[in-house]
């Protein structure tokens, strides 16, 4: 049996408001554009953009972040599940075992 279970999260990389539909398209393993210029089609299709925009808002504040804060647009309560305290810290990496040199004239 196979345990990789794999988790919907909004895009990081791949987002334009929110990361939503990014993140849909790379969990399902299709490509971001398509799926945005299908949900905008199907959207603008004579009265389904109501319906669109209550999916669009449903899955922004049910799908989480990749980042340490999830909820509604990536701000809220804490999530221990993406955060890493030993390479990141509130969104910002770490930088370990820096010297610092005076400058000599």
């Amino acid at each position: 049996m196979n345990n990789d279970k794999r988790k919907m999260t909004k895009s990081v990389n791949d987002k334009i408001l929110t990361g939503t539909l990014g993140g849909f398209a790379e969990y399902f393993g299709w490509n971001a554009t398509l799926v945005r210029i299908a949900f905008v089609i199907l959207s603008i299709y004579p009265g389904h953009f109501v319906i669109g925009a209550f999916i669009y808002i449903a899955m922004m504040v049910i799908i989480p972040s990749k980042n340490s804060y999830s909820g509604f647009n990536g701000f809220g309560g804490f999530n221990q599940d993406s955060h890493d305290s030993s390479e990141h810290s509130n969104g910002r990496k770490v930088i370990h075992d820096v010297e610092e040199h005076d400058k000599k004239d």
